[in-house]
């Protein structure tokens, strides 16, 4: 008989013999044919021996079915087998696994990859396995009132338990975002302050250079210096912003008040209107910055030297286009402050809250429902940042104008506990956005900490005419919008001086006597807020170098992880 043949006959009687005995788990006897396949072959292994070869093939027979599970590798292969491998590579019946793996799986294991593999095949023990599948009445109540205890369970992704998760939208999350959205309003505000210190400084030294030379294009061995990009760049950006603060100062804000009033009880809900004013509110202010950038890049080629027409049209445009949509994202801040003006004062006492409900819960329908990666998460996190400078600006106009028009030096307390609301309510939906959307989109807290990092790193390397570019926020709307607070409070009180003293009347109608007056109120206002302004930049460098380096080195010791 060929040793191949009689070792195929050999493994066949094993494993029927161990698998009735269950010495081997069920499915070992299924794998590429069933225990009716064996049994025939084994039937018929002796048909082609003699007397001696049967004999002996029976003796063999018997001792493999009395023999017991072997423990060691040297007792499991007694019978002839001396390789766990040999039996794969030598066999060619249909059992085809090596004997070394059996150990190593579990029966039910071996049973699903026998059904996956043949589904059609009937199978005792497939329904043995659904006859147990079906739970009692019995078992169901006593499961019911006894259930099994629930044990932390860890996601896929990041390993985090169902604790983590909580834990990181309701402590963690508030934590990381307030950290950052705070550090970028101070970025805001040292931007928003460096156009009524620094940018006038920078205007003079320009003029200067300008009154030194009165064309822009250097001439050879010319000892004057020419006036450079920068310089440009700021008389041009000043030229625009006096004339928004002009636009804004000739808007009748008693009329846009009326007009959103009449038509919020006409046919247009007041929170439609603060949903589009809130939009174009991003859209001008993207554009702005993108604008700012277009402009500065025009004026450094164009004070480069050897401007053709081309470029001086190029930079008139640019002008053009800075100046139209200062003084458009001006003006619809205005609105804002007006939409929030007429439900503060809307006889319907629920008016402002109905307002916050509905613009703070569409914004998160807006974004929680949409597939967010970390990048896009850092520009709504700046979004958030000049959202809420925007949002303090617009409100100290709300109050300046309530003060206006009740003659009131002071404004109201009631009036404050409003504006605190709506702030109040901004931050709260902004941690609440955040917190879903890191949820939804399995992102650990520790991303704001990368923010942080990235945003203090950018802030070292910039200055107060730059830094803004930093959140994506353009200070010169709000600026004009401030301008036109503050020409609100110097004209009320010339009006209170005029009543007070007659006599300054006649010198009031001096238009001379005006400018002076102008100009030194402009003067005590920047000896006040010059020295707030270096303190606040300086802090904000000093601030920004720090929690880089102690980001860096949490990263580098492996507290934290940017993801973490």
């Amino acid at each position: 008989m060929p040793a191949g043949r009689q070792l195929e006959e050999e493994v066949i009687d094993f494993v029927l013999e161990n698998s009735s005995k269950r010495k081997f788990p069920a499915s070992f006897t299924f794998w590429n044919g069933d225990a009716k396949h064996f049994r025939s072959r084994a039937a018929t292994r002796t048909q082609h021996l003699d007397g001696a070869e049967k004999h002996e093939w029976h003796a063999a027979e018997r001792s493999f079915g009395d023999q017991q599970q072997p423990e060691n590798s040297s007792a499991r292969y007694s019978a002839g087998i001396t390789e766990p491998g040999s039996l794969t590579r030598r066999v060619s019946s249909p059992v085809q696994r090596s004997v070394s793996e059996i150990p190593f799986r579990s029966a039910q294991a071996d049973l699903k990859a026998d059904l996956a593999s043949d589904p059609a095949r009937p199978s005792e023990e497939a329904a043995e396995t659904e006859d147990e599948r079906q739970q009692p009445f019995n078992s169901y109540v006593a499961a019911e009132l006894s259930p099994e205890p629930c044990y932390p369970t860890a996601d896929a992704i990041w390993g985090e338990t169902e604790r983590d998760r909580v834990y990181n939208a309701v402590i963690y999350v508030p934590y990381q975002l307030e950290r950052l959205l705070d550090f970028g309003f101070l970025i805001c505000l040292d931007s928003f302050l460096a156009v009524f210190t620094v940018l006038p400084l920078r205007v003079l030294r320009g003029l200067s250079c300008l009154a030194g030379r009165l064309n822009i294009t250097p001439r050879h061995g010319s000892k004057c210096p020419h006036l450079r990009g920068d310089q440009l760049y700021d008389l041009i950006c000043m030229a625009t912003f006096i004339c928004s603060v002009g636009f804004l100062w000739t808007l009748n804000a008693g009329a846009i008040y009326f007009w959103m009033k009449d038509l919020n009880q006409e046919w247009l809900k007041l929170q439609v209107i603060y949903t589009a004013v809130e939009i174009f509110d991003k859209v001008l202010g993207s554009f702005g910055v993108d604008a700012l950038e277009a402009l500065s890049g025009t004026c450094t080629l164009f004070a480069a030297g050897n401007h053709p027409r081309g470029k001086l049209v190029h930079l008139m445009a640019d002008a053009a286009l800075v100046g139209c949509l200062m003084s458009l994202h001006g003006a619809l801040l205005l609105c804002q402050g007006m939409a929030f003006s007429v439900a503060m004062n809307s006889k319907r006492s629920h008016a402002l809250v109905a307002l916050l409900i509905a613009s703070n819960f569409m914004e998160i329908k807006g974004t929680v429902l949409k597939r967010f990666d970390p990048s896009k998460l850092f520009s709504l996190a700046c979004q958030d940042m000049v959202e809420r400078f925007h949002l303090v600006i617009s409100l100290l106009f709300v109050v300046v104008e309530e003060m206006d028009s009740s003659g009131r030096w002071r404004p109201l307390p009631g009036l404050l506990w409003q504006c605190g609301q709506i702030f109040g309510a901004e931050m709260v939906i902004d941690v609440v956005k955040h917190a879903v959307l890191g949820k939804f989109n399995q992102i650990r807290p520790g991303v704001y900490q990368e923010f942080m990092k990235d945003v203090c790193e950018k802030t070292e390397g910039c200055q107060s005419h730059n830094i803004h570019r930093v959140v994506a926020f353009q200070p010169f709307a709000p600026a004009a919008l401030f301008c036109r607070v503050l020409l609100t409070l110097l004209v009320r009180r010339d009006t209170a001086l005029e009543a007070a003293w007659p006599a300054l009347m006649l010198m009031s109608l001096d238009l001379a006597w005006g400018v002076v007056r102008l100009m030194t109120y402009g003067v005590l206002a920047w000896v006040v807020l010059w020295p707030l302004k270096l303190r606040l930049g300086y802090y904000v460098k000093r601030l920004a170098y720090a929690s880089a380096l102690r980001t860096a080195a949490w990263f580098r010791s492996g507290k934290i992880s940017a993801l973490a």
